[in-house]
């Protein structure tokens, strides 16, 4: 598989440190722009988790030339989108619109940038806490299984660590933030120096460069944020902990330590998550859900941030009972994959399938803005696609006995189990 597709960016500095990408691409009738704010939820302070969460919706609640509910409609009255999204080590924020309106969405993220808090006051900040907490309620608190995630991090982070907590926050914390909570936040983190704005589509170079000048060449009152050392952990103990939910059937979680994102392991690590569990012949699927019928699903996951890395294999056991032996079980399967490794035709099979995911991610120019400034954040290279294909095509065998090895062989890993209520009276 080879990746011939040529981006030629153009990249600078402003005076006052926002760091630049222009990608031109003229087969396109549209344009796009991406926001990347260092200032993912690992910059939280400890009794206000979830606030760069909220941050993320207060921006689109009104600035001081653009009206509450005016940006989304500017942009999508003219037939473009708009959306963000908020992670453990960022916040985005994205849109793209039709390639003749470049200006406008500069100019609204600019004014979002420099402006905000001229339209931010106590009823909009009262809104989105509101628009938050139900968010919390439905996706983590009223939702089976939904606090198994956040119970995952409470165990295998030291409590003060910044991954110490999911991106939404907890209940209490949420409802807690105050009009200066938020000031104070946008101060510290919502500025030119902290953030990487990509520009991608139909556009001419002069142009852009001058609206970019224009709009965001600017300076902005900002406080001294905090450096935080983030730890590299380890789990120093195979241990487990109970919980109990409003579910049907339980639920195992096992987490061992991973990779950071920008290490190839992490890649390597994404590609034996595939081989575990992503197809009907991989290894733990083929095994306990289609053979022995021993669970209702199984699965696993690499979760690599911009810090640390975890991994998940989890499954749904048919009989409670049976939970202490599949543990045992599918942990001394994935060591005895050095034994069975996969053969060429599975290799390649998953390398097709992570090349075609690849290239149809792509195809959007909103997507290819926001991947050229994934790049940038944890790689510092815009142009880091040729060598994402470049180490996903040189996996080989030696590779999987190598992640094996150093990431499970003789590991210790936290076991979270997720029983019914019922069984509350049984423990």
């Amino acid at each position: 598989m080879k990746f011939d597709r040529e981006f030629n960016f153009v990249k600078y500095k402003l005076s006052n440190g926002l760091n630049v990408i222009l990608y031109q691409d003229k087969s396109t009738p549209l344009v796009a722009t991406n926001l990347y704010y260092n200032v993912g939820s690992y910059r939280d302070p400890q009794n206000k988790t979830g606030i760069a969460h909220l941050f993320e919706h207060l921006m689109f609640e009104g600035s001081k030339n653009v009206k509450k509910g005016e940006h989304f409609k500017f942009i999508e009255d003219l037939g473009g989108g708009l959306n963000a999204f908020t992670s453990f080590d960022k916040t985005v924020y994205y849109e793209f619109i039709p390639a003749d309106y470049l200006e406008l969405i500069l100019f609204l993220e600019a004014d979002r940038m420099f402006n905000l808090l001229d339209g931010l006051n106590e009823e909009n900040l009262k809104n989105q806490i509101d628009v938050v907490y139900n968010e919390r309620l439905e996706r983590y608190d009223n939702t089976p299984y939904g606090l198994t995630f956040e119970n995952i991090l409470f165990n295998i982070y030291p409590k003060t660590h910044p991954y110490a907590h999911p991106v939404i926050g907890s209940a209490d914390d949420i409802k807690s933030y105050t009009l200066n909570d938020v000031k104070e936040f946008y101060q510290k983190y919502y500025h030119p120096a902290n953030a990487s704005l990509v520009v991608a589509g139909n556009f001419d170079f002069d142009t852009a460069k001058k609206l970019i000048e224009q709009y965001f060449d600017k300076n902005i009152i900002t406080l001294p944020s905090e450096q935080i050392q983030i730890e590299n952990i380890e789990i120093n103990k195979t241990f487990e902990k109970r919980i109990y939910d409003n579910v049907q059937f339980p639920l195992v979680n096992m987490t061992f330590k991973a990779s950071r994102y920008d290490e190839r392991d992490s890649i390597v690590l994404s590609m034996f998550s595939e081989l575990l569990s992503s197809y009907n012949n991989s290894y733990l699927n083929k095994k306990y859900y289609f053979e022995e019928q021993s669970v209702l699903n199984i699965s696993s996951y690499n979760l690599a941030l911009k810090h640390d890395g975890i991994f998940f294999v989890q499954f749904l056991p048919k009989s409670i009972e049976s939970i202490d032996k599949l543990i045992e079980n599918v942990y001394t399967d994935i060591l005895n994959i050095r034994n069975n490794l996969p053969d060429d035709f599975m290799l390649q099979k998953i390398k097709n399938s992570n090349f075609s995911n690849f290239i149809f991610s792509l195809q959007s120019i909103s997507d290819v803005a926001n991947q050229i400034n994934e790049y940038e954040f944890y790689y510092n290279d815009p142009d880091y696609f040729k060598k994402t294909i470049e180490i996903y095509n040189s996996i080989t065998n030696d590779d999987i006995v190598y992640i094996i090895e150093k990431y499970f062989q003789n590991k210790n890993y936290f076991i979270l189990k997720v029983f019914p209520k019922s069984e509350a009276e049984n423990a």
